[in-house]
């Protein structure tokens, strides 16, 4: 019976490791920031791990506005 090629036969590539923001580009980022809003709101990015192109990715003309 000839090989099949499973899951577990094919080879993975290697995982990346995440990679960090240094602490003194964060703390310049924070002081940069306008507001407190501003602060929390890129904390809450930075802490989920939000990718960038989820970021710019809609503009705010594409977003419909609530009724």
């Amino acid at each position: 019976m000839p090989w099949s090629t499973t899951w577990h036969d094919t080879p993975q590539p290697p995982k990346r490791i995440p990679r960090s923001i240094p602490d003194d580009w964060s703390n310049e980022l924070f002081a940069a920031l306008p507001s407190h809003r501003a602060r929390v709101q890129v904390a809450l990015w930075i802490s989920t791990g939000v990718r960038a192109s989820e970021l710019i990715g809609p503009a705010a003309g594409s977003i419909p506005a609530s009724s």
